[in-house]
């Protein structure tokens, strides 16, 4: 597993490929990340999700620096 550091915030992130696309992909290591199921009572539950990461592009303050979108500001 290949770990670092975000350019942009400084967090710990772990390097992931994109199964479909085969690109890198910066992920949170220990992001709350809940499978959520909705019982036929209504009540919902939400079960932590221990295999599961967040990329860093959701958590990370400077995302917009590294997403593409802007580059150009």
């Amino acid at each position: 597993m290949k770990k670092g550091k975000c350019r942009g915030c400084g967090k710990e992130i772990i390097w992931g490929e994109n199964a479909d696309t085969g690109r890198p992909v910066p992920l949170d290591p220990t992001p709350p990340v809940y499978h959520v199921v909705e019982l036929p009572n209504g009540k919902v539950m939400a079960h932590r999700d221990k295999h599961s990461m967040v990329t860093h592009f959701a958590t990370c303050p400077d995302a917009n620096k590294f997403s593409g979108r802007g580059k150009n500001d």
